[in-house]
């Protein structure tokens, strides 16, 4: 087997071209370089986790092109994470989320509970999508080296949704319903306004008559 001398160790072929692959990507990570990743996955209807970590052909390897961890840690931001076909009233609650890691690496975990839901448009189309809740963890790692998991389950529960449009009838009735609460509320304040003034009206004139006779007119 041929070996090649490096910081006093013997590589074989495999190790030496693992080394020449990951060496452009081992600086830019140590540059503060990061990975932008979009795509989608089809996975199987039972738990299972999609993750994103350093791998190599052993760990030598990657203790060689890391030898500080330092600038390696698991922070990322999620912009879009979604199960299924998109429909609207979808909730993904892990979209837009940020995670900035500021102590020793480790693993960032998401504990995904995966719900199947039903939505039932207004004009009849059916999406089979589904939606989901999370939990957090966080976890040292043993070796050093950052790692993010999504860990999914499957809601034995489903969700149906349905759309509805009400009728423009049933807006007619609404806005009357409006129209007459406006003109009783209107009309029970123009009652107690006209009645407060002829009160004092009158109360006035009662005064006036009195303050005559005792003048004697």
């Amino acid at each position: 087997t041929k070996c090649f001398g490096f910081h006093g160790s013997c590589f074989t072929v495999d190790n030496y071209q693992a080394l020449a692959d990951m060496a452009r990507p081992a600086a830019l990570l140590l540059h503060n370089t990061g990975c932008n990743l979009e795509g989608s996955i089809g996975v199987q209807r039972v738990a299972g986790n999609v993750h994103f970590a350093l791998h190599s052909l052993d760990f030598f390897t990657l203790s060689r092109l890391f030898p500080s961890k330092d600038a390696l840690n698991a922070s990322h931001t999620i912009h879009h994470l979604s199960f299924g076909t998109e429909f609207p009233g979808q909730i993904n609650p892990l979209d837009g989320v940020s995670y900035s890691q500021d102590h020793d690496p480790g693993t960032k975990e998401y504990y995904i509970k995966v719900v199947p839901t039903v939505f039932h448009s207004a004009r009849g189309k059916i999406t089979q999508s589904s939606q989901y809740s999370v939990t957090e963890h966080f976890k040292l790692s043993y070796d050093g080296f950052p790692a993010v998991y999504f860990l999914y389950d499957l809601s034995p529960l489903k969700i149906v949704k349905r759309e509805f449009r009400r009728p423009f009838l049933h807006f007619l009735t609404e806005l009357c319903a409006i129209v007459g609460g406006v003109f009783v509320v209107f009309g029970r304040i123009d009652a107690v306004v006209t009645g407060t003034a002829a009160r004092y009206t009158a109360a006035s004139k009662q005064m006036y008559t009195r303050t005559l006779e005792r003048l004697g007119f």
